[in-house]
């Protein structure tokens, strides 16, 4: 017969239940918080004055809010903790379960006066709970250290430039010398080296950056947000975007589930298109070997290769463009009303991903009545415009309708007040970097009331540069002139740290070490370089006048308006053709002398 269970036979049971459910529990979660491992990050820089670690965990997941260390904020799905200061050195720990792994990059946000500076990522290595990484000094390398001579510099961009170079000419001078389907075995074997390059900076940027919001800085949540919006059926909403990227964007998206990582393969593939379009370009302006010579330095150009990696509207658009600018020499140098017609639509196209080419057509004109029969460049120039327009017609209607105002395609971000008297004094006569422009001018107090993305706040933006430049006409024409050259080799506040122009110290700190910065260094020489074969090039200059136009174009456009070096990036390819024309055109008269010297056999 069972026993009654007693008073005292209860109480145990009650105390053995608690035993269980809080005591074991709590004795776990005690042992793992004592043996959680300390993991270190520092950083050795004298560069900066802010810097913060962003961080996720097991493949940049949300970390508990249990291990996030004091001022710790969350950062687009992931977060973002300051790293303490001290002697020139940025320390953080966290304290990690066993077995936790720690993916994070460092984020550096105010130069070494304190000033704002454009926050810019450097992705670390993944870690495991209990490791230290050390990043600068002796440890592993961020700030290069001291200087390097001059003759080693010179040296290193040898290494660098000379083979690939060298590769470009015997390509080139091969495709010279063989049939036709040579030639495209040659730029399909280009155009896959190409592909790959681009395929391995994506999965690089996807092996430092999370699969969520977090990775996005500079102008990628616009794009983001406004290709969401679409995939959720809200339409365009906002007129500060055309909508050929975001609708890639958003298709991108549809097909992956969302995945942000998807998007620089994606990318990849369409940027990989600009190697055939240089090669196609070249060869129809200068010949076959200067075609597969710019085809081979398109394919290895960082520039070229690293537009895949962020969510910016370069890779789509970069094909876009050459696209535009082959049917514009075609139509040039065979004119009917077909290839205009062709030529205009591409270019309408382009506009819509991006709208740097807006007016070319006008600048086409012009250009082309130094060439052609008045009758004919306007015949031809109308057929051009009215396509381009007629492309881009159906987007001007629904900004109407959806904004009740017609402007050019998209608001300009103040573009015009960025090349204005008013701006150029803040940034030398009051001193302000770059970025304290956009945060405590352009997005200071109260910036939603003039808000210059929106139509009214543009418009606003743009009568105060007006104002502005016709209160200082002498200084928007000294600040246009100085323009001309830094929308190339670049501004000294948004592409030199608010330095000077080719300062190589500031570019070896910020990109992390000589390699980097001498490659940069060799990219921003690249104009320099095609003005110089511009110049060699005198005699084939009917046949470049549609390069001459589009580069001629775009670099007034911004010396009105703004100039940075991102805003030419696209255009690189042109520069490659000419850069490479010179020699293939000198070794090409060279044969032909040789050829016509030599006694017959």
């Amino acid at each position: 017969m069972d026993q009654p269970v007693t008073a005292f036979d209860a109480g145990w049971i009650i105390r053995g239940w608690a035993y269980l459910l809080i005591v074991v529990p709590g004795s776990v979660c005690a042992a793992a918080t004592a043996q959680a491992a300390a993991t270190v990050v520092e950083v050795e820089t004298d560069e900066f004055n802010e810097v913060s670690l962003t961080w996720g965990v097991n493949g940049w997941r949300m970390p508990p809010r249990e291990h996030w260390p004091t001022g710790t904020v969350e950062y687009r799905k992931i977060v973002r903790t300051p790293m303490a200061a001290g002697g020139g050195r940025f320390r953080v720990q966290l304290d990690l379960p066993p077995g936790t792994t720690l993916d994070c990059g460092l984020l550096f946000m105010r130069n070494r006066h304190g000033r704002v500076i454009e926050p810019f990522w450097y992705g670390l290595p993944r870690m495991r709970a209990g490791e230290t990484v050390r990043v600068g000094g002796g440890g592993k390398r961020f700030d290069a250290g001291e200087d390097r001579p001059l003759w080693l510099l010179v040296l290193m961009g040898g290494a660098m430039l000379l083979p690939l170079a060298a590769t470009a000419m015997v390509l080139g001078w091969l495709a010279h010398c063989s049939g036709d389907r040579t030639v495209w075995v040659l730029v399909a074997i280009i155009t896959l080296a190409g592909l790959g390059l681009r395929l391995a900076a994506a999965w690089h940027w996807n092996t430092v950056l999370p699969d969520s919001p977090g990775r996005l800085v500079g102008d990628e949540p616009s794009y983001d947000d406004t290709a969401r919006q679409l995939l959720r059926g809200d339409g365009y909403t906002w007129a500060g975007r055309v909508p050929g990227y975001p609708a890639f964007l958003a298709g991108v998206y549809w097909f992956s589930g969302g995945s942000y990582r998807a998007v620089p393969y994606v990318q990849a593939l369409l940027g990989a298109c600009a190697v055939p379009f240089t090669f196609l370009l070249g060869r129809r302006l200068l010949g076959t070997a200067t075609g597969v010579m710019a085809a081979t330095l398109a394919a290895a150009s960082p520039v070229l290769v690293k537009q895949c990696q962020r969510l910016m509207s370069e890779p789509v658009y970069v094909p876009l463009m050459l696209a535009a600018v082959i049917l514009l020499a075609r139509a040039w140098q065979h004119p009917s009303w077909r290839r205009w017609l062709a030529a205009g639509a591409v270019l309408g196209m382009a506009n819509l991903v991006r709208p740097s080419l807006l007016l070319l057509p006008l600048f086409v004109l012009l250009t082309l009545l130094l060439t052609t029969p008045w009758r004919r460049a306007i015949g031809s120039c109308t057929v051009y415009a009215a396509a381009a327009f007629a492309t881009v017609a159906p987007w001007v209607l629904y900004n109407y309708v959806t904004h009740h105002a017609i402007f050019p395609l998209q608001t300009s971000n103040a573009i015009l007040w960025q090349g204005s008297p008013e701006y150029y004094h803040l940034l030398h006569r009051e001193h302000y970097t770059y970025m304290e422009v956009w945060t405590q001018v352009l997005y200071g107090p109260g910036w939603q009331e003039h808000d210059p993305t929106s139509v009214a706040g543009d418009r606003w933006w743009t009568q105060r540069a007006i104002r502005s430049i016709q209160a200082e006409p002498d200084v928007y024409a000294r600040y246009f002139v100085e323009k001309l050259a830094t929308l190339w080799v670049g501004d000294p506040n948004a592409d030199w740290g608010d330095t000077h122009v080719f300062n190589y110290t500031w570019l070896r700190r910020s990109m992390g070490g000589h390699w980097a910065a001498v490659a940069i260094m060799l990219l921003r020489l690249l104009p320099i370089a095609a003005l110089v074969a511009a110049a060699a090039l005198r005699r084939h200059l009917r046949a470049l006048m549609p390069v001459y136009a589009v580069l001629a174009y775009i670099t007034l456009l911004h010396a009105a308006t703004h100039a940075e070096v991102r805003l030419s990036e696209p255009f690189q390819p042109l520069l490659l053709v000419l850069v490479c024309g010179a020699p293939a055109m000198f070794l090409l008269a060279r044969r032909r002398a040789d050829d016509t010297v030599a006694p017959p056999a």
